[in-house]
């Protein structure tokens, strides 16, 4: 038992200092300083949908063969689906879309 302790002690501090990849969808608006795209968050959810409060309002780099992709829709907000790297501080991306506008506030009741 103590062993096992141990090996799982240890594979979480090397998980931990190795900043492991996961996957994650980030709500936000795209950025773009030249070459470079990003995505200020709004939102994060990591893969099993508990959202990543810690990195919302973090400006997330955006690499990999989409970042084309992410560069087309400038100023616009978006929905990435992708791996989280870097320590978190950059996204390769999967997929993205044009978020959804929100829905309109109907009216409230007159009398």
């Amino acid at each position: 038992m103590k062993r096992m302790l141990a090996t799982v002690m240890v594979v979480s501090v090397v998980l931990a200092f190795t900043g492991a990849a996961f996957a994650a969808e980030v709500t936000g608006k795209v950025e773009a300083s030249g070459a470079n795209t990003s995505i200020k968050a709004t939102s994060v959810k990591a893969d099993d949908g508990t959202a990543m409060l810690s990195l919302a309002g973090k400006t997330i780099k955006v690499v990999g063969t989409k970042s084309g992709d992410v560069a087309k829709l400038v100023n616009k907000k978006v929905v990435a689906k992708g791996t989280l790297k870097a320590e978190n501080t950059e996204i390769d991306v999967t997929s993205v879309s044009e978020a959804p506008a929100p829905k309109p506030v109907p009216p409230a009741p007159t009398k």
